[in-house]
């Protein structure tokens, strides 16, 4: 998603509206039930309660989204609308709710990618959530290939340096292991029993991630 996400700082309070979980998911790469989204502060985007990062402001209109870091649609999901939905959160027409999994830890040579790309990602959104959505993008845009060890600890941490994120004693201490794996098995057998990724709901109404994505969002929107 663009980097143009850090222009209003402002705007990227944290905003988690209780969503629903009913539905069936459509599978890009596939693979205990845990609360739904709750409101937290605005200077701390991350909900350790349910596993996810809120950003937007308060809006009837959540949209939540699914993925694996190392998942190689969910980066051709975000390259094709990660731009477009950054604008619907900055303009406030939706918060947005991301719910990052780690399953594709199986794919990386025993280096557990999406996790340590997770952490990442959690230690920004604790610290600065105005800068996630650019985070996510570079982790998207450098994405390694399946069935190797991916990016290191250094090359992980030097994404999050470039935007004033310091990363390094969360890939040390990996607190949030055990709660990603919890949050991943929750989300493919559990309450929200997704089957693949990438993932999307608004308001808990499944959306295809396919290439009307964008227009069966909006018209959703206006409806």
């Amino acid at each position: 998603m663009s980097g143009g996400m850090r222009r209003r700082s402002g705007r990227w309070a944290l905003v988690m509206a209780a969503a629903a979980v009913i539905g069936s998911l459509v599978t890009g790469c596939a693979a205990g039930s845990l609360a739904s989204p709750s409101a937290a502060s605005a200077s701390n985007a991350w909900d350790a309660a349910t596993g996810t990062i809120g950003l937007g402001e308060p809006s009837e209109q959540v949209l939540e989204l699914w993925f694996d870091p190392l998942c190689p649609w969910c980066a051709k999901f975000d390259a094709e609308n990660g731009s477009a939905i950054a604008d619907l959160v900055e303009r406030g027409e939706v918060s947005l709710v991301l719910h990052p999994l780690t399953f594709l830890d199986r794919e990386s040579k025993g280096s557990k990618y999406s996790t340590r790309a997770s952490t990442v990602l959690i230690e920004t959104a604790r610290v600065a959530p105005d800068a996630v959505l650019a985070v996510l993008a570079e982790l998207y845009e450098r994405q390694p290939e399946e069935a190797t060890t991916g990016l290191d600890d250094a090359e992980l941490t030097a994404i999050a340096a470039r935007h004033d994120v310091d990363v390094r004693e969360a890939l040390r201490q990996r607190d949030h292991d055990e709660l990603l794996a919890e949050v991943t098995t929750d989300a493919f057998a559990g309450s929200h029993a997704i089957t693949g990724t990438p993932s999307a709901r608004l308001n808990g109404d499944t959306l295809d991630p396919g290439d009307g994505f964008l227009e069966d969002l909006r018209a959703r929107l206006a409806g």
